[in-house]
């Protein structure tokens, strides 16, 4: 049982983590979207988007005892 709740917190973690990243990618789009930018804050948000690419790439390859939970690399 013990087990079987930790695997589902850890999937849980995850998915919030990457649901989190996205809403925030969704944010700077529309932000970028404005038209507004000066070159400095698009490649400031572009910086972000890439942060948040490898954040949802970590979670994406989340373990629990040695297993991953979404099938892996």
């Amino acid at each position: 049982m013990a087990q079987s709740k930790g695997w589902m917190e850890t999937t849980d973690q995850a998915l919030t983590t990457i649901n989190d990243a996205v809403h925030r990618a969704r944010e700077l789009m529309v932000q970028a979207g404005g038209g507004a930018l000066q070159q400095s804050d698009r490649q400031a948000l572009a910086e972000e988007v890439g942060n948040i690419i490898e954040a949802v790439k970590l979670a994406a390859h989340a373990r629990f005892n040695d297993s991953y939970i979404f099938g892996g690399q």
